[in-house]
């Protein structure tokens, strides 16, 4: 499988292979538990903090669905993908801006740079689940791919919403 960002921003995938598809999809959910789980604890208000509570189980739940696919589909058929090859698919394709930022967590400070990055992820997610959506044939998959990209579309209008609070607040947090 080959992932790219194309100079639009949409992201194309190439020599699609479902399993390898979930295991990305693994990947990016556990990143986001990650996430939301480091920025949890970094805001003394309940209003934050419960917001992101929220994001953080559903990535949780999503992470659930992928891994019980991905499952289903190595009972089926075998896979052909390297464990260590995932490694250059995040690397070189739509998550290199992660890893940049990840290596200059210190950038991170305020507030709203911790939601913008959470609302890059969302966008992103977004872009590569429906594209996986358009290469899967499996009906019970599109649905259930569909009913993720309608969360994060949510994800995306909750962080707006906490966003529109913080400045209703003067930025703190």
């Amino acid at each position: 499988m080959k992932i790219i960002k194309n100079e639009e921003g949409k992201i194309e995938i190439a020599d699609f292979d479902i399993i390898q598809s979930y295991k990305i999809a693994v990947n990016l959910e556990k990143e986001g538990i990650k996430f939301y789980a480091d920025i949890l604890n970094s805001s003394d208000d309940n209003k934050i903090t419960e917001g992101i509570k929220l994001l953080l189980e559903q990535e949780k739940e999503h992470l659930k669905f992928f891994e019980t696919e991905m499952a289903k589909e190595l009972k089926t058929r075998r896979d052909n993908f390297e464990e260590d090859d995932i490694v250059d698919y995040m690397d070189s394709g739509i998550f290199s801006a992660y890893n940049a930022l990840k290596e200059r967590s210190d950038i991170l400070k305020s507030p709203f740079e911790v939601l913008g990055f959470g609302l890059m992820i969302e966008n992103d997610s977004i872009a590569f689940y429906r594209t996986l959506r358009e290469n899967t044939g499996d009906s019970r998959c599109i649905a259930a791919l569909d009913r993720i990209i309608n969360e994060e579309n949510k994800h995306i209008e909750r962080i707006d919403k906490l966003i529109k609070y913080l400045k209703e607040k003067g930025g703190r947090a």
